[in-house]
């Protein structure tokens, strides 16, 4: 009877963690740039791929492992880490439009992704 106790119990507990995931999301915006990133586990690798595709207007057809970016002429830059399990917007300047569409680009990836806009700062 232990024995099967402790079985389930374990089983259970390994059906538990199975199903985790983790995520996490970041932004930052200043005088001088914008940054947006999001991390998600292993399990949700496709979806971050996926984003990147939609994103930049690219289908991609092969496995990729590493770094792909996608630079646009304001100089905003798309970049997924495969390694990594991130995808990123970053834009370094002090052109206003430019940031704007940065922003644009990260909330077209949380609408993607399904992720909850980021709190607003304290005052």
């Amino acid at each position: 009877m232990k024995y099967i106790l402790v079985l389930l119990l374990s089983l259970n507990l390994t059906t538990l963690s199975a199903q985790s995931s983790s995520q996490s999301v970041s932004e930052v915006s200043s005088d001088d740039g914008y940054l947006f990133a999001v991390k998600l586990d292993k399990q949700q690798k496709q979806k971050l791929l996926s984003a990147f595709e939609k994103i930049t207007g690219n289908e991609l057809n092969v496995k990729v492992t590493g770094l792909l970016v996608e630079e646009y002429e304001n100089g905003t830059v798309v970049e997924l880490n495969t390694r990594k399990n991130r995808l990123s917007v970053n834009y370094s300047g002090t052109n206003e439009t430019a940031k704007q569409e940065a922003r644009k680009l990260a909330v077209a990836i949380q609408d993607i992704l399904n992720l909850a806009p980021a709190p607003a700062p304290p005052h």
